[in-house]
């Protein structure tokens, strides 16, 4: 959507959908999100969408930006370069217990009924460097980033605009240290142990 339109950010749910050119890497995933909100759309079912942003925390596997540089400074060893990817992009982040609280309440209300909204924070948004420094924070090790080059093109920034939801129930934002902090004890506990 992003190479398409001039989108605003944060984003609002009636931004346009469009696809960037069938070469791009990310054309199938995006296509698929796409298919599957304009399925619920005209199945005729009752539905709502969820446009989940950057979530993040435990169990939530490793191909995604922090748990995979918890993952790398956890099994580096002084001095080592890890390769990181669009240092100077930026995103908002959204730890999971505070999407849960937003989902629970879209699912518990009556006024949602074939509505789409965006679940995340608005704000504040952060680098990649940021938050890999936060991902490196309270560690034993001295390690050195190395920039390559990010080969899925993704957008230089990426947010979602929260006053749909915001305007019907305000939520308590965990910070994203704590959140890190939480995430990499569940991981240093549970799957991390298992690679050394």
């Amino acid at each position: 959507t992003l190479a398409n339109f001039n989108l605003d950010i944060p984003t609002p749910e009636l931004s346009p959908l469009a696809l960037s050119d069938i070469s791009h890497p990310r054309t199938t995933y995006m296509l698929s999100k796409i298919y599957g909100e304009a399925m619920c759309i005209h199945s005729g079912l009752p539905y709502v969408i969820f446009r989940p942003h950057n979530f993040y925390g435990p169990r939530m596997g490793m191909s995604h930006l922090i748990p995979e540089q918890l993952k790398k400074i956890f099994l580096a060893s002084e001095g080592d370069f890890i390769d990181v990817y669009s240092l100077e992009h930026s995103r908002t982040f959204c730890y999971i217990d505070d999407a849960i609280q937003m989902i629970e309440f879209l699912m518990s209300s009556n006024k949602v009924l074939n509505d789409t909204f965006n679940l995340g924070w608005s704000f504040p948004e952060y680098k990649i460097k940021d938050i890999i420094n936060i991902c490196h924070s309270n560690q034993d090790k001295s390690v050195y980033l190395r920039e390559v080059l990010d080969i899925n093109a993704s957008p230089l920034r990426r947010a979602p605009k929260m006053d749909k939801l915001f305007d019907m129930k305000k939520f308590k934002q965990t910070h994203l240290e704590q959140g890190v902090k939480l995430t990499r004890e569940w991981y240093e506990k549970n799957y991390f142990c298992t690679l050394k």
